[in-house]
């Protein structure tokens, strides 16, 4: 499990996901929320079951607030694992990016279709040192910013996920991997004001920190 850091509270967070690689008990979902760019052991990778991923044979990755807490998020990015992203590794190629309200996130019936990604092309090498850019604050073509993803959302849920149906490796598209997860959205509130942004805080693993304005 993680925490949600707001203001004055700490809220729960545990995460889900379909598998988890054999022999690799370190590359669990919690790695996601990580903020560790540069470190191999912090990412998620899938286990295969002999099987090409598919529309029917999907993985999955995922969290839900803890305290009955329900987010609406209005944006959600990645980051590849791969120091070396090409046609020999295993980030996504397309996916859907869902939200629940129900207790059992293990059916695939019960999410909501927020977002839908397909043959997406824009993963690239993760920063080996943690960070995005040269010196002088301009981009650096060497380092992969996170990739954001804009959600149309009007509904506050207690569960997201994403649910992976291929891999972007030329062959072998059995696995997936995903290196960093980040989220914006707002708590459900009597008046919508909060707006929970992912911060890089190491401890406790994957900490969100909440502030107050618009999203603008």
């Amino acid at each position: 499990s993680s925490y949600i850091e707001a203001e004055s509270e700490i809220v729960p967070m545990t995460f889900f996901s379909s598998s988890v690689q054999t022999g690799a008990p370190e590359r669990i979902p919690d790695k996601i929320f990580s903020g560790k760019f540069n470190a191999d052991s912090d990412h998620w990778h899938s286990q295969s079951d002999g099987s090409d991923l598919s529309n029917s044979n999907f993985e999955y990755i995922g969290f839900t607030f803890g305290d009955n807490l329900r987010y609406r998020l209005i944006e959600y990015s990645l980051m590849a694992r791969s120091t070396s992203v090409g046609s020999n590794t295993f980030e996504p190629d397309s996916w859907k990016f869902q939200g629940t309200n129900s207790g059992d996130t293990s059916s695939d019936s019960v999410w909501t279709t927020l977002d839908t990604q397909s043959s997406y092309t824009g993963f690239s090498n993760k920063p080996v040192d943690g960070n995005y850019d040269t010196l002088d604050g301009s981009d650096d073509p060497n380092y992969n910013k996170f990739q954001r993803f804009n959600i149309s959302n009007n509904n506050y849920y207690c569960s997201y996920r994403l649910r992976i149906t291929k891999n972007i490796h030329s062959t072998n598209k059995e696995w997936v991997t995903l290196g960093q997860f980040e989220m914006k959205g707002f708590r459900a509130m009597e008046a919508e004001q909060s707006i929970v942004n992912r911060n890089y805080l190491s401890n406790p693993i994957g900490q969100l920190i909440e502030g107050y304005g618009s999203d603008a």
